[in-house]
């Protein structure tokens, strides 16, 4: 506006009078108690399971969901300490990032990794995710 001011493409600044508040809003996040309730409420349905755990995973590792469906065991490696560690590239933004993991989400990952310990393998299985969003969420027209 201050620039069309000053090149006469209009006189003046509408705007220049107009107040506004700015709404502070609070931030939402999960407790500890709301985690664990989570980490304490399995479900019957094997998919809603696997979801469940896919987000504990990522609540304790702060991975997107996105980054989850394409994890795999290659990226899953250990330090000279013995501590493990995800090394991936985010989808989002490319950038390499090296996340330890929480022992909650170690063990989480041990569910997923006992019976298959060679080779190169996606962690979380994308059928049975694609499957319970499928048919627990709707989308409209």
């Amino acid at each position: 506006m201050y620039r069309s001011v000053s090149q006469g493409t209009i006189r003046f600044n509408p705007f220049e009078e107009v107040k506004y508040e700015a709404v502070e809003r609070k931030p939402r996040f999960l407790s500890k108690g709301d985690a664990s309730k989570l980490l304490a409420f399995p479900s019957q349905d094997e998919g809603a399971e696997l979801s469940r755990r896919m987000f504990l995973f990522s609540v304790f590792t702060g991975l997107a969901f996105v980054d989850l469906q394409g994890l795999r065991a290659s990226q899953i490696e250990t330090n000279s300490e013995g501590k493990r560690y995800i090394r991936k590239a985010r989808q989002k933004t490319e950038v390499e990032s090296q996340i330890p993991l929480h022992p909650i989400a170690e063990q989480r990952l041990t569910l997923y990794t006992k019976e298959k310990s060679r080779g190169d393998y996606k962690i979380f299985p994308d059928e049975t995710v694609a499957r319970t969003i499928g048919s627990n969420y709707c989308i409209s027209d």
